[in-house]
């Protein structure tokens, strides 16, 4: 919102919200005694702010270590889609993975890649069964889990 648009009639709140908060500080800071009872809640007022800033901090930190467990799973997706396979996207720390075929192309597939040490699991109720799930984990990881999967999906067919 523009400076010259603040002032236009259909703006009318913005000014009422104005001088209201004017006419608080004005009176806060002339009138001794409620310039007393702010210097009273002043501590309050701090630990409110301290506590909002450190809330805010622990939600950023929150956020980039949940990211990371996101860049996993894009990185697994790419693997997903460029083996023509589909990847169901969640919010939990696995990754669901559609063989596109039956539960028994899926079975063989789960086979493959935990011989070759990639920890994957099957849902075992149709419709999920024919999907594969793999948990994130660290680059080294999937790392192997690129390397095994085409391999993997190349000896189910």
């Amino acid at each position: 919102m523009k400076i010259k648009n603040l002032f236009k009639p259909e703006n009318w709140w913005i000014l009422i919200l104005a001088s209201i908060i004017f006419w608080m500080m004005f009176t806060i800071f002339t009138n001794p005694e409620y310039n007393k009872a702010f210097y009273f809640i002043l501590p309050g007022l701090r630990i409110t702010f301290l506590s909002t800033v450190v809330s805010f901090l622990i939600a950023i930190f929150l956020g980039l270590v949940s990211g990371i467990g996101r860049i996993s799973k894009n990185r697994i997706a790419n693997i997903v889609n460029n083996n023509n396979c589909r990847f169901i996207p969640s919010f939990t720390n696995f990754v669901a993975i559609d063989c596109l075929k039956d539960s028994e192309f899926a079975k063989k597939v789960l086979e493959n890649l935990i011989n070759n040490g990639v920890f994957v699991r099957m849902p075992y109720s149709y419709p999920q069964n024919r999907c594969i799930r793999v948990t994130v984990g660290l680059d080294k990881d999937i790392d192997l889990f690129e390397k095994y999967f085409p391999i993997a999906l190349k000896n189910a067919n």
